[in-house]
């Protein structure tokens, strides 16, 4: 699809909640330097997952989705984007004329949202929600009990 891109959070920095331009294709995400795997969290739909160095996650972005990083080091993912599995050759064939106009247009628009949408820790007012597993164990048994562990 000729889609292929590094991104790189600092830390503190968000990427807030949004949309990819089509569900025709899915991304993949490859975890180049994950120096703190647990402080760094993408939600897609209701589902939230860490990267990890070295391998793969691939979601479909059309799908709601955001980024948070509360680690101390810079984290950093390769990603593209392919063809989604269920297109078939003639649907592909409708896709493919219209597909350099939409990435020109949509996807610069995109690129300039997500650029707009990344936000430092020192704007954001709370970081609460982030379970710090160090932390975490040393809560009461009851406390412990309530929370979700989004470190699946």
């Amino acid at each position: 699809t000729n889609m292929t891109m590094f991104s790189s959070l600092d830390p503190g920095s968000r990427i807030y909640s949004h949309v990819g331009l089509t569900n025709a294709v899915l991304r993949v995400h490859l975890g180049v330097n994950v120096p703190e795997p647990g402080k760094s969290i993408i939600r897609v739909g209701n589902e939230s997952r860490t990267w990890e160095e070295g391998k793969v996650m691939v979601f479909n972005d059309a799908f709601d989705h955001e980024v948070w990083h509360c680690g101390q080091q810079t984290r950093a993912v390769l990603f593209f984007d392919v063809w989604h599995p269920d297109l078939t050759q003639e649907d592909l064939s409708h896709v493919l004329p219209a597909w350099s106009g939409i990435q020109q247009t949509l996807g610069r628009l995109a690129d300039k949202y997500e650029r707009k949408a990344k936000q430092k820790r020192t704007e954001q007012k709370s970081l609460d929600w982030f379970v710090d597993e160090t932390k975490a164990s040393k809560k009461s048994k009851s406390e412990e009990d309530t929370r979700v562990d989004i470190h699946q």
